[in-house]
């Protein structure tokens, strides 16, 4: 299976050509006419790969392929996009339960068209299911170090909010005091602090991302994974971009390569049917 667009690409310069290939047995114009579109689709290939981004597999841009489609009249399609058949050689990092392959271009239409805000069904998100195991670390200290934080700034916003009160029943906004302005600022400090340690404290996989991943929300809630820009870090949709870029090059060489395709089908007249198609 090839994922991509849909782009039908009308070459009138052509069309005296197709006429020709018309004219053979089908089996014989399929052959040499898919031959001369399998040529022709090299620079779009290239193409794709100069504007697809690489990811942190590479999976996206190892899994540009091209394919001619030859059907029983005699007319042939030439495809070139993503290959999600999920099939083939794969391997994983050392290591890790990410999949590595020439055929695991699932995220192409994402990247092409880009998404909407998403999330998990579940409160995890995790390689676990679909990859296997992975072990997961967390640095114990300077979490129970974030928690102490918070619970100090904590106390010091509830006591700064008490002295705020204080100082308004005695001589309101005008006369504040002192004390709740200085236990606000340092209740912010040991917040900032604890936030720190809570990020140091964040549970990792081993291997790290891309070999493996996790994420987890607070109970009952759902895992933010964030939206695909269009065209992903590149900013430009890759199939539309290489369209445009290929398309001049592509005009170019299809007509040269069906005429030594059609040369190539007279060859094979001449030498496997002289007498069928000399009547």
């Amino acid at each position: 299976m090839l994922s991509g667009m849909r782009m039908k690409v009308d070459f009138p310069e052509v069309a005296r050509l197709k006429k020709e290939f018309d004219r053979l047995r089908p089996e014989l114009a399929r052959k040499h006419l898919g031959a001369a579109i399998r040529r022709s689709m090299d620079p779009g290939k290239s193409a794709l790969k100069s504007t697809t981004p690489k990811g942190p597999t590479g999976n996206l841009r190892r899994s540009i392929t091209t394919k001619v489609i030859r059907y029983r009249s005699g007319n042939v399609v030439g495809l070139v996009g993503y290959s999600v058949t999920g099939k083939g050689k794969q391997r994983t990092n050392e290591g890790g339960t990410v999949r590595i392959g020439s055929n695991l271009g699932y995220i192409g239409l994402s990247i092409e068209f880009g998404t909407r805000d998403r999330y998990t069904k579940g409160s995890i998100a995790s390689s676990y299911k679909r990859l296997g195991p992975f072990q997961l670390k967390s640095n114990a200290t300077q979490a129970r170090q974030g928690r102490r934080l918070t619970r100090q700034s904590q106390r010091l916003f509830g006591q700064a909010a008490r002295s705020d009160a204080r100082d308004q029943r005695r001589g309101g906004f005008l006369n504040p005091g002192r004390g709740g302005l200085l236990r606000s600022r340092g209740a912010a400090k040991l917040s900032q602090a604890a936030q720190k340690f809570r990020v140091a404290a964040t549970v990792r996989t081993t291997p790290g991302y891309p070999k493996a991943f996790f994420k987890r929300a607070t109970k009952g809630q759902r895992v933010y994974l964030s939206s695909m820009p269009i065209g992903g870090s590149t900013g430009q949709p890759p199939i539309k971009t290489a369209y445009k870029m290929a398309l001049p090059a592509m005009r170019t060489q299809l007509p040269l390569e069906m005429a030594d395709s059609l040369r190539a089908a007279f060859r094979d007249i001449a030498d496997k049917f002289p007498r069928k198609y000399a009547s």
